[in-house]
């Protein structure tokens, strides 16, 4: 693909659509399909890429290889920003919410909600990643995942909540939808709803 050897993985096109991410071997490759140009980032992984995933703000590319070694890497610098490692392996694209706030993960059975770490702010930590709740609902590996949008009523703005729900569908051929409630100073789970729908 576009003159590079393609050896798995999803690849997605960044927020503005001008660039295209695509793994090469334990590599990423950034297109601008505007200058037909590429560039390849300094980012290792130990084995080959499996999964990229990019933030709404076009600015942060999350790396996950086949073994569940994840790294943050900047989309401005090029260079790794942290690092995670998963339990086990990673089986769907990891999804970042719709305000770039948090990542859902789905590895294996479990649905893992972690808070992004923020580089730009004033919270900076040693170990800036936060885990806000991870649910065990699935017989099987989840295969796909899927934020909704952001959905603000009026009872979550008095409130100081905002809600969101994420999709997740299993080889178990079930369907399940969450409701992650969280206050964006705390960022921790409040509340969880889950729908099953069988095959």
């Amino acid at each position: 693909m576009c003159g590079v050897v393609y050896d798995g993985g999803n690849t997605l096109f960044t927020p503005d659509g001008k660039h295209l991410i695509s793994p090469v071997g334990q590599r990423v490759t950034v297109f601008d399909l505007t200058n037909e140009s590429s560039a390849t980032l300094s980012v290792q992984m130990k084995s080959k890429v499996a999964f990229v995933a990019v933030n709404p703000s076009g600015s942060l590319l999350f790396i996950v290889d086949d073994a569940g070694r994840a790294q943050l890497a900047s989309l401005l610098t090029y260079a790794s920003l942290s690092f995670l490692n998963f339990s086990e392996p990673v089986t769907a694209p990891p999804r970042f919410s719709p305000d770039g706030v948090t990542l859902a993960v789905a590895v294996g059975r479990k649905l893992e909600v972690w808070r992004v770490p923020d580089f730009a702010g004033e919270n900076r930590q040693f170990a800036p990643w936060h885990l806000i709740t991870r649910i065990v609902q699935h017989q099987a590996l989840i295969t796909n995942l899927e934020w909704s949008g952001v959905d603000i009523g009026m009872g979550h703005v008095r409130r100081g909540f905002i809600g969101r729900w994420i999709a997740t569908v299993s080889d178990d051929l079930s369907c399940r939808v969450f409701k992650i409630e969280y206050r964006a100073d705390r960022a921790r789970a409040l509340n969880q709803v889950s729908i099953s729908k069988e095959a």
